[in-house]
């Protein structure tokens, strides 16, 4: 784990397309930005990677989990396809045997509504709306505010 004073996070999500990997990625550097060591596959891993290893790693080691959720999201780890249902394991693990902090899983709904895009493991929890690009800052403020 890093530092108080540099909170890290692991940012989980689904490669919906390539517009949202962009968007996963200006959220990551916005973090960076603000003094947060944010873990990001397409920054961390490279071709030959062992990707179920890095996952677990960056869950366990990082104080923070931002999942970024969409429907495409919720679908693949209701039913525990690829890589957001690996992470959907070792996430409810952590919260099943009570290791993580309660504030340590941060869902961000970032597409769709609050029923198709929160998974099952999620759905109790207070989300962040990033969902209208023009409130942004405002949801980026308040991530930090919590990190």
């Amino acid at each position: 784990m890093t530092s108080s004073l540099t909170p890290s996070c692991f940012i989980s999500y689904s490669w919906d397309d390539n517009a949202h990997k962009d968007w996963v990625r200006r959220l990551a550097t916005d973090l960076q930005s603000n003094s947060v060591v944010a873990r990001l596959d397409q920054w961390d891993t490279h071709p030959g990677s062992d990707l179920t290893s890095y996952m677990e790693t960056a869950i366990r080691s990082s104080e923070y989990v931002v999942l970024v959720c969409t429907p495409l999201f919720a679908k693949k780890a209701n039913v525990g396809q690829g890589g957001v249902g690996y992470e959907k394991t070792i996430v409810t693990g952590e919260i099943f045997q009570g290791i993580a902090s309660p504030k340590k899983f941060v869902p961000i709904l970032r597409r769709g509504g609050p029923k198709e895009s929160l998974p099952s493991y999620l759905k109790s929890k207070y989300f962040i709306d990033f969902r209208i690009d023009q409130g942004y800052p405002q949801s980026l403020e308040d991530i930090l505010r919590h990190i």
